[in-house]
């Protein structure tokens, strides 16, 4: 009986001299990027055509009353149109951007939105004033699916102090079937937010690296086997579908039922950061049926590639 008292006095002894976990300080890079924004958001949006976008924005801390939204095209250049979303402690605001956009604009357009603060010129944006939730619900009345476009939060709530812009980060990887006519289509969505958007709040951390301006691909085969590497241009908000970015992903130069490719955001000869999307549809009897639709696996340049063991840091 003695002994066990001495094990179990040892035991606890080395539990408190041991940090627990809630001790150890979150890494860079692991907030979570549906958690609480803190200082702001940004979301891409789509209204043209077929396209409905609701904008959805709760506030479970406390108030918002100066919650403000910029808007921005899909080349990033800011729109003359904003919006007040006034939103009360454990409320929820939830807008038609089509309605808004038809009458207050004249028309619709797909880009990016920013949600902040703004000082009392209503002009200044600045920091929010409680941390939110927001989203946007994608509806397409034509190909009848509904798909759900997370924040890009500037600053987590819950992050370390050298968190920035998850899940804005400088690689992403993503798989896709082989792209045919009459069986799956894949689109990818790429978002290389520019400084417009990025330095739009005053007082907000900056994007660090900057937004990427170019992505490297590197697709591989379902045995693992390098297939092609190609570049293409980002600019604020683009879309292409697989086929169209590059042949091999379908067509008589496809040589695998599968492929993964691992993508890298640069900036010259610098990393770049971005974020994507994969949209894929199911063809039946020649009309768009099923519809998987996902934001990428997003890391940063060195550990995709390989180069570093463990670094939680974006290069």
């Amino acid at each position: 009986m003695r002994t066990i008292s001495k094990l179990v006095t040892l035991l606890l002894c080395v539990m408190l001299a041991t940090p627990g976990l809630a001790q150890v300080p979150a890494a860079p890079g692991t907030a979570d990027p549906l958690g609480l924004a803190s200082i702001g958001v940004v979301i891409p949006f789509y209204t043209t055509g077929n396209n409905i976008s609701y904008l959805e924005v709760a506030s479970p801390v406390g108030n918002n009353p100066d919650l403000h939204v910029t808007f921005f095209g899909a080349a990033c250049g800011k729109k003359s149109i904003t919006l007040g979303l006034p939103v009360t402690t454990n409320g929820i605001q939830v807008f038609d951007l089509n309605t808004l956009f038809s009458s207050s604009f004249g028309g619709a357009f797909n880009g990016l939105l920013l949600i902040s603060g703004v000082d009392e010129t209503g002009f200044r944006l600045i920091p929010l004033q409680n941390p939110i939730h927001a989203r946007v619900r994608w509806i397409n009345t034509a190909e009848h699916f509904v798909r759900t476009l997370e924040p890009i939060t500037v600053a987590n709530a819950e992050a370390a102090s050298s968190q920035t812009w998850n899940p804005l980060r400088t690689a992403a990887t993503f798989t896709a079937p082989l792209q045919s006519s009459t069986a799956e289509e894949s689109t990818l969505y790429l978002i290389c937010p520019t400084a417009k958007v990025i330095d739009a709040i005053s007082g907000a951390p900056a994007l660090n690296p900057a937004g990427a301006t170019t992505i490297l691909f590197r697709v591989y085969d379902d045995l693992e086997l390098f297939v092609r590497d190609f570049n293409q241009p980002c600019s604020c908000t683009t879309k292409s579908t697989l086929t169209d970015l590059n042949p091999v992903y379908g067509g008589s130069v496809a040589i695998s039922p599968t492929y993964y490719t691992e993508m890298f955001g640069s900036i010259g000869s610098k990393p770049g950061s971005f974020t994507a999307y994969i949209g894929t549809r199911t063809i039946s009897a020649g009309q768009r049926t099923l519809d998987d639709f996902h934001r990428l696996h997003n890391g940063n340049a060195n550990d995709i590639d390989g180069s570093a063991a463990i670094d939680t840091q974006d290069r």
